[in-house]
């Protein structure tokens, strides 16, 4: 089955899945776009969205491949789960955007 239904996850504070979320949709392709403040709450809206029929899950850059690991384990093999990363060339610049005030 081709893939037609994908989610991504955002991670960033105050952010509530119930209140930070978007649906794109084309007819042929459907992107479910949810926003959480923490990994507890990532966990329960990759399962919301593998009930909502999606097939790819990918989480934006703010988590680990630690927590992705967690993520496969807590959803199961049926859906791949990756996470953004960035070239190595990137490091400093990305390292600045989430140094401490």
């Amino acid at each position: 089955m081709p893939l037609s239904v994908f989610g991504f996850i955002v991670k960033g504070p105050g952010y509530k899945a119930d209140a930070h979320n978007a649906q794109l949709s084309s007819g042929l392709f459907t992107t479910f776009v949810v926003g959480v403040a923490d990994f507890a709450a990532a966990q329960l809206a990759a399962q919301a969205l593998v009930t909502n029929g999606v097939q790819l899950i990918e989480l934006c850059g703010g988590f680990t491949e630690s927590e992705a690991a967690q993520m496969r384990q807590h959803i199961g093999p049926n859906v791949p789960i990756g996470v953004v990363v960035y070239s190595p060339a990137q490091a400093t610049a990305l390292a600045n955007l989430f140094a401490s005030s």
